[in-house]
């Protein structure tokens, strides 16, 4: 069974690089049910599900690989992600998880600041965007919405730094 798992995931990906969610679906289904998956490849094929968009299908794969190891950051991370697009209140502590496990990654941290500014909290969306910043100071998203929440605060300055900045990691960055 586990070779028939890798061989859907690979599969998978191979249709989400080329473009096609659908057909990266269609190879996953036969491992809808599967259980041989491990942690990392429950989480894997989480984000094939999270990546096609079928939120609702990522975050039980999350769950999964949650149930067999909850120590597992990435898929408190990924978990956190699949109930911020479904609208799900619970998502900053899903967030907050990873971050208690130990992940640092800057996308972690833009997202929970995303989380937190839709949610009003935007002295918290800066710390998170900040603490993203730290760990990638050329994060132009983290930038502009770090930007966008000072000039809703009225540090008028300060926004206008980070756009700047944002500005300047955009014109610098390699073109494909």
């Amino acid at each position: 069974m586990d070779h028939k798992i890798d061989a859907a995931i690979h599969d998978a990906i191979a249709c989400l690089a080329a473009g096609r969610a659908d057909d990266a679906l269609i190879r996953l289904g036969a491992v809808r049910t599967a259980d041989e998956a491990s942690p990392i490849k429950s989480n894997l094929i989480g984000l094939i599900y999270l990546s096609a968009r079928d939120d609702a299908m990522a975050l039980s794969w999350f769950d999964r690989a949650l149930h067999l190891d909850c120590a597992c950051s990435a898929a408190w991370f990924n978990r956190g992600t699949a109930l911020h697009q479904l609208g799900r209140p619970d998502a900053l502590a899903s967030y907050d998880e990873a971050l208690r496990l130990g992940l640092s990654e800057p996308a972690l941290f833009y997202n929970r600041g995303n989380l937190l500014r839709e949610t009003g909290r935007l002295e918290e969306a800066i710390a998170s965007y900040d603490a993203a910043l730290k760990h990638n100071p050329a994060y132009p998203e983290a930038l502009r919405a770090g930007a966008l929440v000072l000039r809703n605060l009225g540090r008028h300055e300060s926004a206008l730094e980070f756009f700047d900045e944002a500005l300047r990691c955009v014109q610098t960055s390699p073109r494909p």
